[in-house]
């Protein structure tokens, strides 16, 4: 299967756009970004994973956050032509100005009436060289 050129650079565009929303602390972007049922699972870092707009919100409004997020080497995997995986590479710019690298962003986007929006983002530690298929 596999997308446009459209739907991948819109699918990225979701990723850098969520990026945004935390390092601006947008939390009104939610929901456009993230389908009603979106999850947030960061569990595998010391969070618990997060279900939904109302969850999401308060979660992120809550949370230590890096003060800037980077996003790199992101991949668009597509299942169908609706919904596609998607990994990045993650770097923080800490408050102290410290810099984090080592997390990935194992995402699903699925396409909804409003366009692209992240369906599920889990964090592992580390970079992920696990092979997906």
């Amino acid at each position: 299967m596999r997308l446009s050129a459209e739907d991948i650079f819109d699918i990225q565009q979701l990723v850098s756009e969520i990026t945004y929303m935390v390092d601006e602390r947008n939390w009104d972007d939610l929901e456009r970004l993230y389908t009603e049922d979106g999850i947030f699972d960061a569990s595998l870092v010391g969070y618990a994973s997060i279900e939904g707009q109302a969850a999401l919100r308060k979660h992120m409004k809550s949370a230590n956050h890096p003060l800037a997020h980077y996003t790199t080497n992101t991949v668009v995997r597509p299942i169908d032509a609706n919904s596609a995986n998607v990994v990045s590479m993650i770097i923080g710019a800490w408050q102290d100005g410290t810099m984090t690298a080592g997390a990935t962003y194992r995402d699903h986007v699925v396409r909804t009436s409003k366009g692209w929006q992240m369906k599920c983002r889990q964090v592992v530690p580390g970079p992920d060289y696990t092979p997906r298929l």
